[in-house]
């Protein structure tokens, strides 16, 4: 991974904060969002990445899929929330 830039465990996912304040102040390039529940909802994934600017990529994870994610090979990632 070249940069996990922030981390954050917020019940709100993507929200005005972070778009408007995080994703510009660090230059973030991702968002991925780890939780069970939207990872399996493909509409709810579907609208957090129309809430975000179109150019910043956003990926949901179950838990268990983010944990993998995360320990593999991440070099590729770009700058990520």
């Amino acid at each position: 991974m070249k940069e996990l830039g922030l981390v954050r465990i917020d019940d709100r996912l993507i929200h005005g904060q972070v778009i408007a304040v995080w994703c510009k102040h660090r230059k973030f390039t991702r968002i991925v969002i780890v939780d069970d529940g939207v990872a399996a909802d493909s509409f709810m994934v579907e609208v957090l990445g129309l809430a975000a600017p179109p150019d910043l990529r956003v990926d949901a994870f179950s838990v268990e899929d983010g944990v993998r994610a995360l320990n593999e090979d991440t070099s590729n990632w770009d700058t990520t929330m």
